[in-house]
């Protein structure tokens, strides 16, 4: 095998390891996604929410657009003022959340193309089977009493 050969050949394993590791890596990063185990709020639907949600309906109520509060849960379970309610528990065929996550006009869908903040189609997913498991909500991990290890 002349020299070349030989960097050709190391060049394409070190490529296909990196796929390799890159596509474990984001199947590892996928968490419930990856796997049909069930959501955690903490884990898989704050962040999202976080990132996406809670600077219009979240806790400040400066910043709060419709009224509409989805951090707490007695408050996503209301009506909002439109009559429509949020989250449905195990029904997220009447969960306006999932309307506007998968809205097509661009005047319904959340979150709104000028935030620049769009869902994945996977993290749309993961809202959608949140809400068909019963929605539930967990406090923030800073101020749950910490378990003993699994």
């Amino acid at each position: 095998m002349t020299q070349a050969s030989k960097r050709g050949a190391t060049a394409a394993w070190i490529a296909a390891c990196t796929l390799l590791h890159g596509g474990i890596a984001a199947t590892a990063a996928g968490g419930a996604a990856a796997s049909r185990e069930r959501i955690d709020f903490n884990r898989d639907i704050r962040p999202l929410m976080s990132d996406t949600c809670f600077a219009c309906h979240g806790p400040d109520a400066q910043q709060r657009k419709a009224g509409l509060r989805l951090d707490v849960r007695e408050e996503a379970l209301k009506p909002a003022k439109s009559g429509k309610v949020p989250i449905v528990p195990g029904k997220p065929e009447k969960s306006e959340v999932i309307a506007r996550l998968f809205a097509k006009d661009t005047d319904d869908v959340m979150p709104p193309e000028k935030f620049h903040k769009p869902i994945a189609p996977a993290q749309k997913e993961l809202f959608r089977r949140w809400i068909a498991e019963g929605a539930k909500f967990a406090g923030h991990w800073a101020f749950e009493q910490a378990g003993a290890p699994p």
